[in-house]
Protein backbone atom coordinates (compact mmCIF):
# COMPACT_ATOMS: atom_id res chain seq x y z
CA UNK A 1 0.00 0.00 0.00
CA UNK A 2 2.74 2.58 0.55
CA UNK A 3 4.07 1.50 -3.06
CA UNK A 4 0.66 2.17 -4.56
CA UNK A 5 0.41 5.36 -2.45
CA UNK A 6 3.73 6.36 -3.62
CA UNK A 7 2.77 5.70 -7.36
CA UNK A 8 -0.06 8.14 -6.99
CA UNK A 9 1.85 10.78 -5.20
CA UNK A 10 4.22 10.86 -8.13
CA UNK A 11 1.58 10.83 -10.71
CA UNK A 12 2.77 7.39 -11.63
CA UNK A 13 -0.67 6.05 -10.86
CA UNK A 14 -4.19 8.34 -11.41
CA UNK A 15 -6.01 9.60 -8.09
CA UNK A 16 -7.68 7.18 -6.04
CA UNK A 17 -11.23 8.27 -7.84
CA UNK A 18 -9.71 6.68 -11.36
CA UNK A 19 -7.63 3.86 -9.20
CA UNK A 20 -8.62 2.50 -6.16
CA UNK A 21 -6.63 -0.26 -4.31
CA UNK A 22 -8.05 0.13 -0.62
CA UNK A 23 -11.49 -0.60 -1.97
CA UNK A 24 -10.50 -3.46 -4.54
CA UNK A 25 -8.89 -5.84 -1.75
CA UNK A 26 -11.95 -5.23 -0.01
CA UNK A 27 -13.34 -7.44 -2.46
CA UNK A 28 -11.60 -10.49 -1.48
CA UNK A 29 -11.96 -13.13 1.65
CA UNK A 30 -8.79 -13.61 4.07
CA UNK A 31 -6.91 -16.88 2.25
CA UNK A 32 -7.11 -14.73 -0.64
CA UNK A 33 -5.42 -11.71 0.24
CA UNK A 34 -1.84 -12.56 -0.33
CA UNK A 35 -2.80 -13.20 -3.82
CA UNK A 36 -4.34 -9.89 -4.16
CA UNK A 37 -1.50 -8.00 -3.26
CA UNK A 38 -0.02 -9.60 -4.81
CA UNK A 39 -1.09 -8.95 -8.26
CA UNK A 40 -1.68 -5.43 -6.64
CA UNK A 41 2.03 -5.29 -6.53
CA UNK A 42 2.52 -6.48 -9.88
CA UNK A 43 0.01 -4.58 -11.62
CA UNK A 44 1.58 -1.99 -14.57
CA UNK A 45 -0.19 1.35 -15.60
CA UNK A 46 0.65 3.55 -18.16
CA UNK A 47 -0.18 7.29 -17.98
CA UNK A 48 -0.36 9.50 -21.26
CA UNK A 49 2.91 10.86 -20.38
CA UNK A 50 4.48 6.89 -20.52
CA UNK A 51 2.02 5.78 -23.63
CA UNK A 52 3.27 9.14 -25.52
CA UNK A 53 6.47 8.25 -24.65
CA UNK A 54 5.97 4.57 -26.37
CA UNK A 55 4.37 5.53 -29.32
CA UNK A 56 7.21 8.30 -30.09
CA UNK A 57 9.59 5.53 -29.69
CA UNK A 58 7.70 3.29 -31.75
CA UNK A 59 6.92 5.91 -34.41
CA UNK A 60 11.07 6.87 -34.77
CA UNK A 61 12.05 3.27 -34.82
CA UNK A 62 10.38 3.20 -38.68
CA UNK A 63 13.78 5.06 -39.34
CA UNK A 64 16.05 2.10 -38.70
CA UNK A 65 13.83 0.35 -41.81
CA UNK A 66 13.77 3.72 -43.70
CA UNK A 67 17.30 4.82 -43.20
CA UNK A 68 18.80 1.80 -43.14
CA UNK A 69 20.88 1.18 -46.51
CA UNK A 70 21.47 5.27 -46.78
CA UNK A 71 24.80 6.80 -47.10
CA UNK A 72 25.15 9.12 -43.47
CA UNK A 73 24.94 12.27 -45.80
CA UNK A 74 21.22 11.54 -46.83
CA UNK A 75 19.81 10.11 -43.59
CA UNK A 76 18.31 13.59 -42.14
CA UNK A 77 16.89 14.54 -45.69
CA UNK A 78 15.24 10.72 -46.33
CA UNK A 79 14.08 11.25 -42.90
CA UNK A 80 12.32 14.69 -43.64
CA UNK A 81 11.52 13.04 -47.15
CA UNK A 82 9.31 10.59 -44.72
CA UNK A 83 7.64 12.90 -42.84
CA UNK A 84 7.06 15.44 -45.51
CA UNK A 85 4.80 12.67 -47.57
CA UNK A 86 3.89 9.94 -44.83
CA UNK A 87 -0.01 9.20 -44.72
CA UNK A 88 -1.14 8.47 -40.89
CA UNK A 89 -4.29 6.43 -40.27
CA UNK A 90 -5.67 5.24 -36.41
CA UNK A 91 -6.67 1.31 -36.30
CA UNK A 92 -9.89 0.87 -35.82
CA UNK A 93 -12.12 -1.43 -33.83
CA UNK A 94 -13.70 -4.82 -35.12
CA UNK A 95 -16.85 -2.72 -35.07
CA UNK A 96 -15.78 1.09 -36.29
CA UNK A 97 -16.39 3.84 -33.51
CA UNK A 98 -14.90 6.99 -33.16
CA UNK A 99 -14.37 6.59 -29.60
CA UNK A 100 -11.84 3.81 -30.69
CA UNK A 101 -8.33 4.09 -28.77
CA UNK A 102 -6.95 4.32 -32.72
CA UNK A 103 -8.78 7.54 -32.91
CA UNK A 104 -7.17 9.15 -29.98
CA UNK A 105 -3.90 7.93 -31.18
CA UNK A 106 -4.45 9.74 -34.86
CA UNK A 107 -4.84 13.08 -32.96
CA UNK A 108 -1.70 12.34 -31.54
CA UNK A 109 0.16 11.66 -34.67
CA UNK A 110 -0.61 15.67 -34.63
CA UNK A 111 0.31 16.72 -30.82
CA UNK A 112 3.27 13.92 -30.54
CA UNK A 113 4.77 13.94 -33.37
CA UNK A 114 4.27 17.15 -34.94
CA UNK A 115 2.37 15.93 -37.75
CA UNK A 116 0.08 18.19 -40.01
CA UNK A 117 -3.85 18.01 -40.44
CA UNK A 118 -3.33 16.79 -44.04
CA UNK A 119 -1.22 13.59 -43.06
CA UNK A 120 -3.80 12.26 -40.90
CA UNK A 121 -6.84 10.41 -42.48
CA UNK A 122 -9.37 7.86 -42.20
CA UNK A 123 -8.19 4.38 -43.22
CA UNK A 124 -10.43 4.07 -46.57
CA UNK A 125 -9.15 7.47 -47.66
CA UNK A 126 -5.24 6.53 -46.58
CA UNK A 127 -5.15 3.38 -48.56
CA UNK A 128 -6.95 5.19 -51.53
CA UNK A 129 -4.14 7.62 -51.83
CA UNK A 130 -1.26 5.49 -51.13
CA UNK A 131 -2.32 3.14 -53.51
CA UNK A 132 -2.36 6.14 -56.30
CA UNK A 133 0.70 7.97 -54.90
CA UNK A 134 2.87 5.41 -53.34
CA UNK A 135 3.23 7.29 -50.95
CA UNK A 136 4.18 5.53 -47.21
CA UNK A 137 1.22 4.40 -44.95
CA UNK A 138 1.72 4.26 -40.78
CA UNK A 139 -1.27 2.86 -38.81
CA UNK A 140 -1.27 3.86 -35.10
CA UNK A 141 -2.91 2.76 -31.90
CA UNK A 142 -2.13 2.50 -28.42
CA UNK A 143 -2.19 -1.32 -27.53
CA UNK A 144 -2.40 -4.49 -29.45
CA UNK A 145 -3.22 -7.87 -27.35
CA UNK A 146 -4.06 -10.33 -29.77
CA UNK A 147 -3.38 -8.54 -32.59
CA UNK A 148 -7.24 -9.78 -34.44
CA UNK A 149 -8.34 -5.63 -35.10
CA UNK A 150 -4.85 -5.06 -37.01
CA UNK A 151 -5.23 -8.01 -38.84
CA UNK A 152 -9.31 -7.78 -39.46
CA UNK A 153 -8.32 -4.45 -41.09
CA UNK A 154 -5.61 -5.67 -42.86
CA UNK A 155 -7.69 -7.91 -45.00
CA UNK A 156 -10.82 -5.23 -45.06
CA UNK A 157 -7.95 -2.82 -46.46
CA UNK A 158 -6.53 -5.26 -48.86
CA UNK A 159 -3.36 -3.93 -47.57
CA UNK A 160 -1.33 -7.14 -48.39
CA UNK A 161 -1.95 -6.10 -52.43
CA UNK A 162 -1.02 -2.54 -51.67
CA UNK A 163 2.34 -3.71 -49.60
CA UNK A 164 2.86 -6.25 -52.30
CA UNK A 165 2.90 -2.94 -55.11
CA UNK A 166 5.92 -1.43 -53.34
CA UNK A 167 3.64 0.78 -50.50
CA UNK A 168 5.67 1.23 -47.37
CA UNK A 169 3.78 0.19 -44.52
CA UNK A 170 4.57 0.65 -40.98
CA UNK A 171 2.36 0.13 -37.94
CA UNK A 172 3.21 1.56 -34.58
CA UNK A 173 1.11 1.05 -31.49
CA UNK A 174 2.57 2.45 -28.24
CA UNK A 175 2.30 -1.12 -26.72
CA UNK A 176 1.89 -4.51 -28.09
CA UNK A 177 2.15 -8.27 -26.59
CA UNK A 178 4.73 -10.41 -27.84
CA UNK A 179 1.92 -13.14 -28.70
CA UNK A 180 0.24 -10.08 -30.66
CA UNK A 181 2.94 -9.26 -32.53
CA UNK A 182 3.85 -12.77 -33.48
CA UNK A 183 0.30 -13.17 -34.74
CA UNK A 184 0.52 -10.02 -37.15
CA UNK A 185 3.65 -11.01 -37.88
CA UNK A 186 2.24 -14.29 -39.25
CA UNK A 187 -0.91 -12.87 -41.32
CA UNK A 188 0.32 -9.32 -42.75
CA UNK A 189 3.39 -10.03 -44.85
CA UNK A 190 4.50 -7.16 -45.76
CA UNK A 191 3.78 -5.54 -42.58
CA UNK A 192 7.02 -3.13 -40.98
CA UNK A 193 5.86 -3.22 -37.22
CA UNK A 194 7.10 -1.05 -35.03
CA UNK A 195 5.65 -1.18 -31.37
CA UNK A 196 6.88 1.37 -28.71
CA UNK A 197 7.08 -1.18 -25.77
CA UNK A 198 7.15 -4.76 -26.18
CA UNK A 199 5.18 -6.90 -23.47
CA UNK A 200 7.19 -10.40 -23.35
CA UNK A 201 5.27 -13.58 -22.65
CA UNK A 202 6.34 -14.04 -19.17
CA UNK A 203 4.52 -11.07 -18.07
CA UNK A 204 0.82 -13.07 -18.81
CA UNK A 205 -0.11 -14.65 -15.80
CA UNK A 206 -1.16 -18.12 -17.09
CA UNK A 207 1.67 -18.22 -19.33
CA UNK A 208 4.22 -21.39 -17.97
CA UNK A 209 7.20 -19.26 -17.67
CA UNK A 210 5.10 -15.97 -15.85
CA UNK A 211 6.95 -13.63 -13.47
CA UNK A 212 4.09 -12.59 -12.15
CA UNK A 213 4.11 -15.05 -9.14
CA UNK A 214 6.73 -16.19 -6.88
CA UNK A 215 8.38 -19.02 -7.62
CA UNK A 216 6.70 -22.41 -7.17
CA UNK A 217 3.47 -20.47 -6.28
CA UNK A 218 1.48 -20.19 -10.02
CA UNK A 219 -0.64 -22.88 -9.91
CA UNK A 220 -1.63 -22.12 -6.36
CA UNK A 221 -2.29 -18.70 -7.06
CA UNK A 222 -4.05 -19.14 -10.35
CA UNK A 223 -6.23 -20.99 -8.80
CA UNK A 224 -7.38 -18.35 -6.09
CA UNK A 225 -7.51 -15.86 -9.05
CA UNK A 226 -9.85 -18.31 -10.49
CA UNK A 227 -11.90 -18.96 -7.51
CA UNK A 228 -12.60 -15.47 -7.00
CA UNK A 229 -13.51 -14.93 -10.33
CA UNK A 230 -16.29 -17.46 -10.20
CA UNK A 231 -17.41 -15.37 -7.01
CA UNK A 232 -17.82 -12.29 -8.78
CA UNK A 233 -19.46 -13.40 -11.99
CA UNK A 234 -16.60 -13.35 -14.27
CA UNK A 235 -17.08 -16.51 -16.64
CA UNK A 236 -15.00 -18.98 -17.65
CA UNK A 237 -14.66 -19.27 -21.89
CA UNK A 238 -11.50 -20.37 -22.21
CA UNK A 239 -10.13 -17.77 -23.41
CA UNK A 240 -12.60 -16.51 -26.03
CA UNK A 241 -14.62 -14.07 -24.36
CA UNK A 242 -13.16 -10.58 -23.50
CA UNK A 243 -14.67 -11.42 -20.30
CA UNK A 244 -13.22 -14.69 -19.54
CA UNK A 245 -11.60 -14.46 -15.87
CA UNK A 246 -7.94 -15.23 -17.44
CA UNK A 247 -8.34 -12.43 -20.09
CA UNK A 248 -9.02 -12.27 -23.99
CA UNK A 249 -7.23 -15.03 -25.40
CA UNK A 250 -6.09 -16.18 -22.29
CA UNK A 251 -3.18 -13.27 -21.82
CA UNK A 252 -3.70 -12.72 -18.40
CA UNK A 253 -2.16 -9.33 -18.20
CA UNK A 254 -1.58 -7.51 -15.09
CA UNK A 255 -1.83 -3.82 -17.43
CA UNK A 256 -3.78 -0.99 -17.71
CA UNK A 257 -3.06 2.55 -19.52
CA UNK A 258 -4.62 5.87 -19.71
CA UNK A 259 -8.09 5.72 -20.71
CA UNK A 260 -8.74 2.11 -21.37
CA UNK A 261 -8.21 -1.79 -20.14
CA UNK A 262 -7.15 -3.99 -22.22
CA UNK A 263 -9.01 -6.95 -22.92
CA UNK A 264 -5.83 -9.48 -22.61
CA UNK A 265 -6.54 -8.26 -18.60
CA UNK A 266 -7.30 -9.80 -16.20
CA UNK A 267 -11.18 -8.95 -15.39
CA UNK A 268 -10.85 -8.73 -11.82
CA UNK A 269 -8.81 -5.50 -11.78
CA UNK A 270 -11.84 -3.81 -14.26
CA UNK A 271 -14.75 -6.19 -13.19
CA UNK A 272 -18.25 -4.39 -11.45
CA UNK A 273 -20.80 -7.52 -11.56
CA UNK A 274 -21.84 -9.11 -8.41
CA UNK A 275 -21.19 -5.93 -6.34
CA UNK A 276 -17.17 -6.36 -7.18
CA UNK A 277 -15.39 -3.07 -7.07
CA UNK A 278 -12.84 -2.24 -9.75
CA UNK A 279 -9.50 -1.32 -9.19
CA UNK A 280 -10.15 0.61 -12.50
CA UNK A 281 -12.95 0.84 -14.30
CA UNK A 282 -13.03 -0.03 -18.01
CA UNK A 283 -14.03 3.17 -19.87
Amino acid sequence: MEKAEFMVNVRLWPLRSELDPNRWLLNFEKPELAVAVHLLDQFMYFGEEMLDAAFLAGFQRISMAILQQQQPSQLSLKWKQFLSSVLVTPVRGETDNISDSGYVFGRKARQVLGLSEDHLLGPEEATRIAKLSGRPLVLVDDFVGTGQQMITMWDSLGLDALAKSGVSIFYTPALATNYGRQEILDWCDGLNLSPGQLIPDEYSATAKNSIVWPAGKAEEYLEIVRRASMRAGIPDTDGQSVDDWQGFHKLGLALAMHGSVPDATLPLFRWEGNGWNPLIKKK
